[in-house]
């Protein structure tokens, strides 16, 4: 990784970002053909287990709110929840030449990613408007991760959940190229509800950083790595003290 100002490094790899994408789209997937197929599919059900982080604070007859941060081209979360109302929404800071893309091949996903910033969702949806907020490989991917983090957990409503997916160390495995940026990494041999995100330059404790955002207590618990891959829960407790 370079030294230019994390905004810069951010701006310049959006160009990249777009190239893999614009492949993904012309090329039905590239080596992901069933990733391709699964973010166009109409009928494709919410998971099961996402459901399940949240169905305890839902009211009988609630719709349930989700929204989808970093999604791409075309969100990754099924769009139908049997039974229940729900409202999914897909956000991405290259939303607009995405939906061009998708538009040039004929292509029309079941939810339409709308431009935003994680950084700037309060600004965008107002606080605690969803139940669930979701991010796949998209945090590394900030100009600021801890801002776009806590921003996540303030427009999720208390009870609610922040849920993180990311491949352990990603911006490491990619040398540190284009959005690449930043590397999560869970030590459960140290703690087990430790997670960090770092780079050449920082190290930052993801639990400590949002425990208070938003004026909630955030409680971070990490799953035990597996498959490469780091999963953290975020939920919203109580107001802080």
């Amino acid at each position: 990784m370079d030294d230019a100002p994390p905004d810069t490094q951010w701006r310049t790899g959006l160009g990249d970002e777009l190239a893999f994408w614009r492949a993904w789209v012309e090329g039905g997937g590239l080596d992901w053909p069933h990733d391709f197929k699964n973010r166009l599919d109409r009928e494709r059900e919410f998971p099961t287990w996402l459901r399940r982080l949240i169905e305890p604070i839902l009211g009988e007859g609630e719709t349930a709110r989700v929204l989808d941060v970093g999604a791409g081209p075309a969100t990754t979360l099924g769009c139908v929840w049997p039974g229940r109302a729900f409202e999914l929404a897909a956000v991405d800071p290259l939303a607009d030449a995405y939906n061009a893309l998708l538009d040039s091949a004929g292509l029309a996903p079941p939810v339409r990613t709308r431009n935003a910033r994680a950084e700037d969702l309060p600004a965008v949806f107002g606080l605690g408007a969803f139940h669930l907020v979701h991010c796949k490989n998209a945090l590394d991917h900030t100009a600021d991760p801890v801002a776009a983090l806590r921003a996540m957990v303030e427009v999720t409503q208390v009870g609610g959940v922040v849920r993180l997916e990311h491949a352990r160390n990603e911006a490491q495995t990619q040398g540190y190229a284009g959005l690449h940026q930043w590397n999560l990494e869970a030590e459960p041999a140290e703690a087990p509800e430790r997670v960090m995100l770092w780079n050449a330059h920082e190290r930052i404790d993801l639990g400590e950083a949002v425990r208070d955002a938003g004026g909630t207590r955030n409680v971070a618990q990490v799953e035990t790595p597996s498959e490469g891959w780091v999963r953290v829960t975020i939920r919203r407790e109580i107001a802080a003290t």
